[in-house]
């Protein structure tokens, strides 16, 4: 009997020493319960440990390892667990405990997990498993979402005054659910959606007057989409087929620096938008013309108006011409139009090198052309700081002289030339 009793005595003292641990107290401090879906993040999940004469001093104590781990639901923490080095947040517990911390990637297939800490010191062979054990649901993640653009251009239409609607089976075809965001230099109206990639059918509403169109269709890519423009009840009253609009633009009043960020150009009539930068223009032939062909699509609107922008290159900035939009009509009676140069602000160069030569009936007027072959009005006034009023030319002039049969010739005069835009 005595024999029997050393044995057993010896083998709990060496079940003593293969599972001994250093650690005096460690737990799961918060929280207990997570639900989360798959493929995000945690909330910070905090654990303590205490162990005499480690922990009670400021700062991590030396020689401590805390891990989090997670297994099956209603498993024992062991080394069937998947475990990770958790990071020293701080003394906790008046001073005495030191606090850990971990973000679990949730990477694991949907379902009901168990999770909670572990501490060791080193040189321990065993680690020292709080009693804590936490619930974590992963739930299934829901399809990607992405951002889908809806356009309409309400430029025919008397727009209501309760607004613009978009309604499809996204959302239940609900006429007053989406309504869409009013323009803002243009008759275009949109909408951004967060959507599935899935087929969908649409149409849009005017107040309370639905397109008497098909349902208009799209399946959407896994991607932010940006649908194109299209007109209210698809309109048919454009252009009868496609043109090709070239815009060009004299930026050669203005130091290069201030549109070394590039010049642009918007306008009413999609392509073109209000967004500035979105239409480039360049200048490939280095006369400081800036150009840029934009193609209408059959059905656009006949009337457009627009402007240039220019990007000073250091801010990002963009700035608008200061003057009024510029209108022009397509011309869809041939595939391209060459719209007349611009100058930026409308601001042409001044006619440099005035010169005068006296006859005996006139004074002949001379002056340099300007870039672009602009029109011409000639002033006169015998005070050179005074008004020299209307033009003295009867019609804007296309040449870069003329004979003013009107001068007196014991008068003097003094002469002005301007560049002018017809």
């Amino acid at each position: 009997m005595k024999k029997l009793s050393f044995l057993v005595i010896l083998i709990v003292v060496f079940s003593l020493n293969l599972f001994s641990t250093s650690i005096g107290w460690g737990n799961l401090q918060w929280p207990f319960s997570i639900s989360i879906v798959q493929g995000e993040t945690t909330e910070n999940i905090y654990g303590q440990v205490w162990m005499a004469g480690v922990t009670d001093s400021p700062g991590e104590g030396e020689g401590i390892t805390a891990e989090l781990g997670y297994g099956t639901d209603g498993s024992t923490p062991d080394e069937t667990w998947t475990w990770f080095a958790a990071s020293y947040f701080g003394d906790a517990g008046g001073g005495s405990n030191d606090e850990y911390i971990y973000n679990l990637v949730c990477s694991m297939a949907a379902g009901e997990y168990d999770y909670t800490y572990r501490y060791q010191f080193t040189g321990d062979t065993d680690y020292y498993y709080a009693a804590e054990i936490g619930n974590l649901t992963v739930n299934d993640a829901p399809p990607p979402t992405y951002d889908v653009t809806f356009q309409v251009d309400m430029q025919h239409q008397t727009v209501s005054e309760d607004g613009v609607f978009l309604a499809g089976s996204f959302n239940g075809w609900n006429p007053t659910a989406t309504p869409m965001d009013p323009p803002t230099r243009d008759n275009v109206y949109t909408v951004t959606l967060e959507l599935e990639s899935a087929y969908y059918e649409y149409k849009y509403i005017n107040g309370s007057e639905w397109e008497s169109i098909s349902n208009r269709t799209i399946t959407t890519p896994e991607e932010n989409h940006v649908i194109p423009v299209v007109f209210f009840n698809d309109f048919a009253g454009g252009t009868s087929q496609a043109v090709d609009v070239t815009f060009q633009v004299y930026m050669g009043e203005l130091d290069s620096s201030w549109y070394a960020g590039g010049v642009s150009v918007q306008g009413s009539v999609s392509p073109l938008d209000w967004t500035p930068g979105s239409k480039r223009l360049t200048d490939p032939d280095e006369d400081l013309v800036y150009t840029a062909t934009i193609t209408f699509p059959a059905g656009s609107a006949f009337d457009v108006d627009y402007k240039f922008t220019r990007d000073d290159g250091v801010a990002r900035t963009w700035w608008w011409e200061d003057c009024n939009n510029r209108p022009f009509t397509i011309d869809d009676s041939a595939p391209t139009q060459i719209l007349d140069l611009n100058y930026w602000n409308d601001t042409l160069p001044v006619p440099q090198n005035v010169t005068t030569t006296i006859n005996v009936n006139d004074v002949e007027i001379y002056w340099d052309a300007v870039f672009g072959d602009p029109s011409y009005n000639v002033y006169r006034s015998e005070d050179p700081y005074g008004d020299f009023g209307t033009p003295i030319n009867p019609l804007p002039l296309n040449t870069n002289t003329y004979n003013d049969e009107n001068a007196a010739l014991v008068d003097k005069y003094f002469y002005e030339v301007k560049a002018i835009i017809e």
